[in-house]
This record gives C-alpha cells, sequence and structure tokens, in this order.
C-alpha cells in the first residue's frame, strides 16, 4: 500500500487529471455508444420517439459526458486556494445548461411528432389547423420558458451571481420599471401569441383579409405572423396588431369558401338562357 502512494505521489498533478479524464471519459462514451447501437439494432417500429431523441441529443450527451470528466479532473489539479469551487462551479452550470438543451430538445421532438400525425392537406382540416397553431406557439413559448429556466439554474450555481441577483430584486425597482418598459412591445407580442393560441381568432392556411389585403396565414410566429398574399408576396402581421384591430377571417368555422362571380356582358344578353345554363352547370357537377 505504501509503494502505491508512493508512486501515485511520483505521479504530476496534471498527469493524474488527464488520467482520471481519460478514464471518465473512455468509459462514459462506450457506454452511450453501446446504448445508441442497442438502439439502432431495435426494429423500426420499437419505440420511434425515443430512438430520435436518442439521434438528436447524441452530441450532447456526449459533451455532458465529457463535462462530467473534466470536472472531476479538475479537482485534481493544484488550483490556486479559492478558485475550486469556482471551477466546479463553472463545470455544474455548464452541465445545467447541456441538460436544459436536451429538455428543450425533447419537448421540440415531442411536439413536432404530434403535429406531424395531423393531416393539413385534407379538405375539411379545420380541427388539424387548430391543433397545428397551437401546438406551434406553444412549442416557441416552451422552449423560451426552457431557456429561462436552464439559464436561472446555471446562474444560481454562483454564489456572487445568486447574491447579486437577491440585491438586485430587492432594491433595483426603478431599473426593473424601465426594462419592463423598454421591453414591452416584445413581452405584448408574446402574451399576444399564447392568448392566440388559446382563442384562436385565425389559424394555419386560414384565408384572412387584414389592411385590405387577401392571403392566407403561412407562419405563425412568437411575436407575427407571415400572410401569404394572392400575387405570392408575404406580409409580416405583428400579433399585438390582430388583436387590436379588425381583420376578415373566411375560414373561421370552415374550410369552404364563398365566392362572387361578375360576368361582364352586353344589354342584350339573354338572362334567361344564361340562368338555364348555370343551373345545369351546377346540376352536372359533383360539387
Amino acid at each position: 500500500m505504501a509503494t502505491w502512494n508512493q508512486f501515485v505521489t511520483w505521479i504530476p498533478p496534471w498527469l493524474q487529471a488527464l488520467a482520471l479524464f481519460a478514464a471518465i471519459g473512455v468509459a462514459g462514451l462506450t457506454l452511450h455508444t453501446a446504448l445508441q447501437r442497442w438502439a439502432a439494432r431495435k426494429p423500426l417500429g420499437w419505440h420511434p420517439f425515443l430512438r430520435h431523441v436518442l439521434e438528436r441529443t447524441r452530441r450532447l450527451v456526449r459533451y455532458m459526458i465529457l463535462l462530467v470528466a473534466a470536472d472531476n479532473g479538475a479537482a485534481l489539479l493544484p488550483i490556486p486556494t479559492g478558485y475550486e469551487n469556482s471551477v466546479h462551479h463553472v463545470f455544474a452550470a455548464l452541465f445545467v445548461i447541456q441538460l436544459g438543451w436536451i429538455a428543450i430538445v425533447a419537448a421540440n421532438l415531442s411536439i413536432d411528432r404530434y403535429v406531424g400525425r395531423l393531416d393539413l392537406r385534407a379538405s375539411d382540416n379545420l380541427l388539424a389547423r387548430k391543433a397545428a397553431t397551437q401546438m406551434r406557439i406553444f412549442r416557441r413559448a416552451v422552449s423560451i420558458l426552457l431557456g429561462l429556466l436552464t439559464l436561472a439554474f446555471a446562474l444560481m450555481s454562483f454564489d456572487s451571481v445568486r447574491q447579486f441577483g437577491i440585491s438586485l430584486f430587492a432594491s433595483a425597482g426603478i431599473a426593473g420599471i424601465v426594462a419592463g418598459l423598454a421591453a414591452r412591445p416584445m413581452l405584448e407580442n408574446l402574451i399576444a401569441g399564447v392568448q392566440l393560441a388559446l382563442t384562436q381568432p385565425l389559424r394555419l392556411e386560414d384565408a384572412v383579409v387584414i389592411d385590405n389585403e387577401w392571403g392566407w396565414v403561412e407562419e405563425i410566429n412568437s411575436t407575427y405572423i407571415v400572410v401569404r398574399l394572392w400575387d405570392w408576396r408575404r406580409q409580416i402581421v405583428p400579433l399585438t396588431y390582430l388583436f387590436q384591430n379588425p381583420f376578415t377571417n373566411w375560414t373561421r368555422s370552415s374550410s369552404s369558401i364563398i365566392g362572387t362571380v361578375l360576368v361582364y356582358a352586353d344589354y342584350t344578353l339573354p338572362v334567361d338562357a344564361v340562368r338555364a345554363a348555370a343551373t345545369d352547370i351546377v346540376k352536372a357537377s359533383s360539387l
């Protein structure tokens, strides 16, 4: 035992740290690779969502393994007194960020999988468009919420930042009011996005008339929508505008659209014959 302790003492600390980093890293990456191969050998119908999550988070998990290995290896280095905890807190914050990133990816994949099952090409796709609109808005809201929580937990690992945050919330009320007023347009649009998802005055692919422009709702983002106009232009409309100004939604309760057909003709046109021909055309149509 004494010989082993002497041998370990003889090894430089940086070499010990490097050996521990390599050992933990190799063991973790080997286990992760084995898990990936085990999942790849499963049939295609085996938990497709879990398989997709494992594939999309492969690099993030490997980075987490390397962070754990680096944190343990750094503990063996002769770090000056007073900085050991700071180094550990940095690795802990990075670990929390990676974990939050994985949670965001998994949440987005879950919502995208649900939206992918919706048939938006059906003739009567009202319910599908309603669900797709809600999920796409909630997708962005969940990403923002998880991102803020991740950042908050990462910063809470530092004692100095935690105390600074407490003192800031306790004494900087005026600064908070100023910041709130400066961010009011963005916050109003974010709140309007949640309100749009809940009330749904319009949905994806709704036919709308906004500011005397006819088009179809192509995108719904967290702060604005994109309307594809009849001549293929794109109209960008802030969400707050929708709740402050009237607009027309032709497909609010149904995917059918009632249109007007104008026929320009001479005064001598036999109207009765035209009406009879139009009636025959309508009766012969399957629509």
